[in-house]
């Protein structure tokens, strides 16, 4: 599955600090959105979007499980049908990559 740039980004988050590229592979820019707490202090939600390929997508209707990997331990994450509009990825020359 691909990450995709979608209606409603307002981040871009980059490699953890410890991400080695030579060991762990390239780590591209994930297209967020962060929606604070109400008091504004926080992330309250810090939802990404992905898009299976043709494969993934017959894969998924066969009943294959969908796994969910997070770096650095496990904190509370949800999964489900997203309907957002699917926007370009921004280049490193736009700035927000």
């Amino acid at each position: 599955m691909r990450p995709i740039n979608f209606k409603g980004t307002t981040h871009y988050l980059g490699a953890p600090k410890d991400w080695n590229r030579d060991t762990q592979g390239e780590c591209i820019s994930l297209p967020v959105e962060i929606t604070p707490t109400d008091d504004g202090q926080y992330a309250a939600f810090c939802t990404s979007v992905w898009q299976p390929d043709e494969k993934e997508r017959k894969l998924i209707a066969a009943g294959m499980p969908v796994a969910l990997r997070v770096w650095g331990g496990q904190p509370a994450v949800a999964l489900y049908i997203a309907d957002v509009e699917e926007l370009p990825m921004p280049t490193a020359e736009g700035g927000n990559a």
